[in-house]
């Protein structure tokens, strides 16, 4: 018998936790209004001038690891920020590229201008350059070093006696740190549009597995570290798609005409279920029906959702329907402003003029 009690609570538990639920989908704005700016002239981006030249060995850090280990070569050369650089360079114009959103100037184009122009807001313009895209990696640092750690363990010897061994481990440890900003300015007014700065770091702390090992480059550390940031840059440039999963209300209080109307939703027969469910309403006054009808409707036109949303809470005046309403709304103004920064008629982000910008970039 208990058994059979079990057996049916978990059925129960099983179909209570598989609610119906639907996604909508629905877009949101770029965090930098970038509608007005969809030519950027892309400067090339400035290494670390200050990158220090590392020690010919890499240091340690105890007498043990000294003794083993204390002719391992650096694993980097005073180049390093230089190829970083370069890396930031043709990632940034792929990335924008890949947005399909942007189209790009070249650096070789843009560099000359910045350089030479004495004009630079007349020669941007003429390549149709709405902004241009200044870079700089502002730190680099790198700490390595070699350590040991040694454990003792108890040994029996041929004549019984415990003997004490040391084991000693060697540890080749890094930590890379990296920050980087770029500014956005206006290529016809010379006007500061946005700024911004990331930081990033990196540490391993790898066991060496012998007398033969030599480091391996910061390279691959540093350019993940780059793609990464440049990834979260674009992303704040271009309006993006997101879903919200929203679930039906549960039939309570319980309609038995609605039933239907779950069942075909269950099915992701969703426009049928939403004509069901409306009908239900529309005969009962029943609130989750409503509150599904505009739900599912909601996904192929939200205004249609709202509507109905409007007439039941005017009859019912549930705050579920409300709280439903407010989320529709919230999709729709999104939506709408991103598609006006699609369409180029935002106005885009307001700056400042009071330097020369270029000038600290040559």
């Amino acid at each position: 018998m208990k058994k059979i009690i079990l057996f049916c609570s978990l059925v129960l538990l099983f179909f209570t936790s598989c609610q119906t639920s639907v996604d909508l989908k629905y877009m949101v704005p770029s965090r930098v209004d970038m509608g007005p700016y969809r030519n950027i002239a892309v400067a090339t981006v400035t290494p670390d001038r200050g990158f220090s030249r590392p020690s010919v060995f890499i240091r340690t850090s105890d007498r043990e690891s000294g003794r083993m280990y204390s002719k391992i070569y650096s694993s980097y050369s005073s180049n390093l920020a230089f190829s970083v650089a370069d890396y930031a360079t043709s990632e940034i114009v792929r990335q924008l590229e890949e947005s399909r959103y942007f189209s790009v100037i070249s650096p070789r184009e843009t560099d000359h201008i910045i350089k030479y122009s004495y004009n630079p807001g007349e020669d941007f313009s003429a390549l149709g350059a709405d902004a241009v895209l200044l870079s700089s990696i502002d730190t680099m640092y790198i700490n390595e070093y070699i350590h040991s750690k040694s454990k003792e363990r108890i040994v029996i010897a041929e004549d019984g006696k415990e003997i004490v061994v040391v084991d000693t481990d060697y540890y080749y440890s890094v930590s890379c740190t990296l920050k980087f900003s770029y500014t956005l300015v206006d290529s016809r007014t010379n006007k500061v549009i946005f700024s911004d700065s990331f930081s990033r770091t990196f540490s391993d702390d790898a066991q060496i597995p012998g007398p033969w090992f030599s480091p391996p480059s910061p390279l691959y550390s540093y350019n993940n570290m780059i793609r990464g940031i440049i990834k979260s840059m674009v992303f704040d440039f271009v309006p993006h798609t997101v879903t919200s999963n929203i679930s039906l209300m549960k039939n309570k209080p319980e309609n038995e005409s609605a039933e239907l109307a779950y069942d075909l939703a269950k099915d992701g027969k969703y426009l049928a279920a939403a004509n069901e469910f409306y009908s239900v309403f529309s005969s009962s006054s029943h609130i989750p029906s409503a509150y599904n009808a505009a739900l599912l409707y909601a996904i192929s036109d939200i205004s249609k959702a709202i509507d109905i949303l409007d007439e039941a809470y005017e009859k019912t005046g549930a705050s579920e329907l409300l709280e439903l309403k407010n989320t529709f709304l919230r999709m729709q103004k999104s939506t709408e402003e991103a598609q006006s920064q699609i369409e180029g008629k935002s106005p885009g982000e307001q700056g400042d003029t009071s330097y020369n910008i270029y000038r600290m970039y040559i």
